[in-house]
């Protein structure tokens, strides 16, 4: 019995509930394209753009947004047309971006966070063992001690949120699933969302043609679809 036929004589709520983890699961891979495209740039990247792999799954991901699925259309078409792009480039846009240089565009949170507190300091130490924790009570850390509220992890963590989400729709666990649900909320609304925009805005605003553009402008347009008004005011 395919998975149509199965969920066609199964009861309403299992149905929801299929239709659910779907969702979840589809915006698990849209974080997960996005945290890989702004780790710095490695084979499976590269490789990913050059098959198309990349761009297949993220146009699937994205159908059941319907009217929504608009606002992503610049972001999904300007890296349709750039095409491959070799390692060798995407590491040279990488560091320009955010390496080591005085153009450079800061891609952690702690770096946007000072201005809401005197302390720089404390600011940045206070971000990542707020995020050190939330990982942790999730059952998730960041790959390299340190890189906590990296722009790559925080969008992993969501993927990692989301993928859990639509394994407790599976599970017909509705409660654990709205829990992660709020979670996720939670974490757009104490982080994501509140530096985000800047980051992005900042990438977007550069010239010339890069992937990292493109991306910065995906990544953004996702966001107000997925935070909605509050990605915007929560802007600083």
């Amino acid at each position: 019995m395919s998975e149509e036929q199965r969920l066609h004589s199964a009861s309403p709520r299992t149905r929801s509930f299929a239709i659910l983890a779907r969702v979840a699961h589809f915006r698990s891979q849209l974080y997960r394209w996005l945290a890989l495209g702004f780790f710095p740039p490695d084979d499976a990247l590269a490789g990913a753009l050059e098959s198309g792999a990349m761009l297949d799954e993220m146009n699937a991901a994205t159908l059941w947004l319907g009217d929504d699925r608009a606002r992503l259309a610049a972001g999904l078409d300007e890296i349709d047309r750039l095409g491959p792009v070799a390692l060798g480039t995407l590491q040279a846009d990488y560091e320009r971006f955010f390496g080591k240089s005085v153009d450079r565009v800061p891609d952690r949170e702690s770096a946007y966070r000072w201005r809401d507190v005197s302390d720089v300091v404390g600011a940045s130490g206070d971000v990542a063992r707020a995020l050190r924790q939330q990982y942790r009570q999730c059952g998730a850390a960041a790959a390299a001690p340190g890189s906590e509220d990296h722009v790559a992890v925080e969008l992993e963590f969501m993927a990692y949120l989301c993928a859990r989400e639509a394994g407790a729709w599976g599970a017909e666990t509705p409660e654990t699933a709205r829990q992660l649900r709020r979670q996720q909320g939670n974490f757009l609304d104490d982080h994501l969302g509140r530096w985000l925009p800047d980051f992005c805005r900042q990438i977007e605003g550069r010239r010339g043609e890069s992937f990292y553009i493109c991306l910065a402008r995906l990544c953004d347009s996702w966001m107000r679809i997925e935070h909605g008004p509050g990605y915007v005011a929560g802007s600083r």
